[in-house]
């Protein structure tokens, strides 16, 4: 069977394009004078690094408790995302106060399974990002503390 996120993708290739006005995170807390949110769940089908980049504010003010985000590594070829990008933008928000840990994975590699469901050091996340194989992820960053 076909891999749900492909079919998601075929899909919006066919689809009309809408156009809709985005907001910073940071706009909308300050706006809604809300100072911490609880949860943040990103689910963009490839573009949850920009999402967290638009986010690395909230983070360095710990504004924001705990982020869930699906990672897709399929979508990021159709954007030349390089893993390399993608280390050093999580190595910014853990910089923060923030712990990573791999919550599920459908991956090709078997190491993958001995990190899920923990927190990561900075090496191992640094070697699940770069070198290992995995197609799709949900990942937890977590203020300490």
């Amino acid at each position: 069977g076909k891999f749900g996120a492909y079919d998601t993708l075929k899909k919006a290739q066919q689809a009309q394009h809408w156009f809709v006005q985005g907001i910073s995170i940071e706009s909308f807390l300050s706006q809604m004078n809300i100072s911490e949110v609880g949860l943040v769940k990103i689910d963009t089908e490839g573009g949850e690094l920009g999402v967290l980049s638009t986010m690395l504010g909230a983070f360095s003010s710990n504004s924001i408790r705990v982020c869930v985000c699906e990672l897709t590594t399929r979508f990021w070829k159709h954007r030349s995302i390089q893993r390399s990008q993608v280390v050093e933008l999580f190595k910014k928000i853990v910089d923060s106060g923030y712990t990573f840990s791999i919550l599920e994975c459908l991956a090709a590699d078997d190491d993958v399974d001995g990190l899920t469901a923990k927190v990561l050091s900075r090496r191992e996340m640094r070697m699940f990002l770069r070198d290992m194989v995995w197609l799709q992820c949900d990942v937890k960053f977590e203020l300490v503390g």
